[in-house]
């Protein structure tokens, strides 16, 4: 290929040919890549598309492409693991990628500091749209020379390298931890930054390592670089989720803009998170009057069964956990709590039928209230939907068990057999 000829290979899900996935990129790569990339200077046979590779696993022709393309356009419609390991290579290279997504819901937080593209193939204005937006990238690239990494590419060596930086993380968490210097704050989370090469990537860590402090402390540089919506739906709900109150308060503080600007699904799961928040630090019922005032204001604009569903599951969780603080403290008046929390699960359960954790929930509230044949029949129904799931929850399968076997029901055998295959840990503490 000569020097004014350029290489571009297109990450997609691996498909049968007459797969429905795979007509879907044809269409991306006729209506989108191609009129673009032409148009560009690439060379009408320089594209190369990895669901044509005829392999239903990574080889090592998709890594050369991969290593040696001057460019890598990556489509992460539906997540696709091949398509993000794939990208997770190419970036692992330092090597020019693009990425495009026909998903409007949340996008994987590990891409949220590159430009996304988003098309929609149904709408031409929006097709003409992300036209416009990818040639820019790619024109950008082109100016830039296609900048290729110094390092080695190999997989070991990225491996290697992401060990190290985590490594060095775990080290200096650590050393925070026994006083070593830094006060946990604006100085760990420089570091992190530096280390991982991105605000978002340090703040990925501080989740994973449920670092509430660190997490707090990378709010304001993550509202920096990111639009309002996306700082409270995705960075702040998630802190205050794991029970920060700084975060919580900022919540609370642009709940009029979140309800003004956020589509009625994030602001269940904002509400959700609140709640979250008001279980881990036991002030359920300071936040009581508020947090009830909003879910009913949302059951009253919702108007699908599921997301109904959801709300009033909401409203069990802080009605049961006024409950179970005043049962902790000794305190009068939880009962009442207890009533409006099975009450609202029992609407959820009406709503959507098929769901185990809101039958696992209020067996919980049941047992809770002394009632043991209602506890049963709900863990009944939460243990028929848990057995015919690949992937059955330990909690749901622990507390049938412990019903089943304190009622001499012949399906604690069962559960039991069930919990030692899937959770052979759990299954040997009982």
């Amino acid at each position: 290929m000569s020097k004014n000829q350029f290489s571009c290979f297109f990450i997609t899900p691996f498909g049968a040919e007459d797969s429905e996935e795979c007509m879907n990129m044809e269409r991306v790569l006729k209506l989108l890549l191609r009129p673009v990339l032409l148009q560009c200077g690439f060379p009408d046979d320089s594209f190369v598309v990895s669901h044509e590779i005829a392999a239903p696993t990574i080889t090592q022709e998709m890594i050369n492409h991969l290593k040696n393309d001057d460019l890598c356009i990556a489509d992460i419609t539906g997540k696709n693991a091949n398509v993000m390991y794939e990208l997770g290579y190419r970036k692992g290279l330092e090597k020019p990628v693009i990425i495009i997504t026909s998903d409007t819901d949340k996008l994987p937080f590990d891409v949220y500091d590159y430009r996304v593209v988003i098309y929609n193939m149904q709408d031409i204005d929006s097709l003409m749209r992300a036209q416009e937006n990818l040639r820019k990238q790619v024109l950008y690239w082109k100016e830039q020379g296609f900048v290729k990494s110094e390092g080695s590419g190999s997989v070991s060596d990225i491996l290697n390298k992401l060990k190290s930086i985590e490594n060095k993380l775990d080290q200096t968490l650590a050393n925070v931890g026994r006083g070593g210097g830094d006060a946990v704050g604006d100085v760990s989370a420089n570091k992190l930054i530096r280390e991982l090469g991105s605000v978002i990537s340090a703040f990925n860590f501080a989740l994973r390592t449920r670092n509430i402090e660190l997490a707090e402390a990378l709010l304001p540089r993550i509202e920096q670089q990111s639009g309002k919506d996306l700082y409270l739906d995705m960075a702040v709900s998630q802190v205050a989720a794991m029970g920060s109150t700084t975060a919580a308060e900022i919540l609370r503080a642009n709940w009029d803009y979140i309800k003004e600007h956020l589509t009625i699904q994030q602001q269940y799961e904002e509400i959700g998170a609140y709640v979250s928040y008001c279980n881990r630090q036991d002030c359920e019922e300071k936040n009581m009057k508020w947090v009830e005032g909003e879910i009913n204001d949302l059951l009253g604009k919702a108007d699908k069964g599921e997301l109904k569903a959801g709300l009033y599951n909401q409203l069990n969780r802080i009605h049961f956990g006024v409950y179970t603080t005043k049962k902790k403290k000794g305190e009068s008046g939880g009962e009442e709590h207890l009533k409006q929390a099975i009450d609202a699960l029992s609407k959820a359960t009406e709503l959507v039928a098929t769901e185990a954790s809101y039958f696992y929930n209020l067996a919980t509230c049941y047992q809770a209230g002394g009632e043991a044949k209602k506890a049963k029949d709900a863990i009944i129904k939460c243990w028929e939907l848990n057995k015919v799931k690949a992937k059955p929850d330990a909690d749901h399968l622990e507390l049938a068990y412990e019903i089943f076997n304190e009622t001499n029901d012949d399906r604690a055998g069962e559960v039991l057999q069930l919990l030692k295959e899937k959770f052979p840990v759990r299954a040997s503490t009982l």
